[in-house]
């Protein structure tokens, strides 16, 4: 299976979000996606990656020992979704100064989604309605280690947690339109580009 930063297009389609959503999740984690919401979490966490964030910590205190090899993404760690419901992810970015905090929350059958640059003090949110976007009959599910170490496969497996692949390319524009664009107004990124 191919890295993350080699696939071309559009970095918020399926294929691309998946691929990081592969290379994100810990390999001995079983299973690797418990809930619907954790679903929800990792796909929201694979498009940062994509835009070219990178993790470093899980909440507002929280501090990842992070590579110098910022183009490889970091595994999350094993405590990523120990908060049933409640995910809390730290980003930086290499066209900005500021640190970044997303958290996806649950609310009753919905997943809360915010955004906000930490000093910025604007937060951006949008919430999606779990069974419009999952499949939570698929769960729990370990798609990276289960996956036949093909991108068809793994697209196929997470394709059928978000219901369809064209489900996780929906999250992945309504993400883009709701939080990246507010975060990073101008992204300059390939295969990246801001709906008008």
């Amino acid at each position: 299976m191919g890295t993350p930063s080699a696939i071309s297009g559009n970095v918020m389609s399926a294929p691309s979000l998946s691929s990081f959503m592969s290379a994100s999740l810990p390999k001995d984690a079983s299973p690797q996606l418990k809930t619907a919401y954790d679903a929800v979490a990792l796909a929201s966490h694979a498009a940062l990656l994509a835009t070219g964030f990178r993790l470093v910590g899980l909440g507002e205190e929280h501090r990842l020992e992070v590579s110098a090899d910022s183009a490889q993404p970091h595994i999350l760690p094993s405590e990523w979704n120990s908060h049933a419901g409640s995910y809390a992810f730290r980003y930086k970015h290499s066209q900005s100064s500021m640190e970044y905090l997303l958290k996806v929350n649950r609310m009753g059958n919905k997943a809360v989604i915010m955004g906000m640059g930490m000093g910025d003090d604007k937060t951006h949110t949008f919430d999606v309605k779990i069974s419009d976007f999952i499949s939570e009959g698929n769960l729990p599910a370990s798609p990276a280690r289960d996956a036949d170490n093909n991108e068809e496969d793994l697209l196929e497996r997470l394709g059928a947690i978000f219901i369809t692949v064209g489900r996780l390319s929906d999250f992945g524009s309504l993400f883009r339109l709701n939080i990246i664009q507010k975060l990073i107004p101008s992204l300059q990124k390939d295969g990246y580009q801001e709906t008008p």
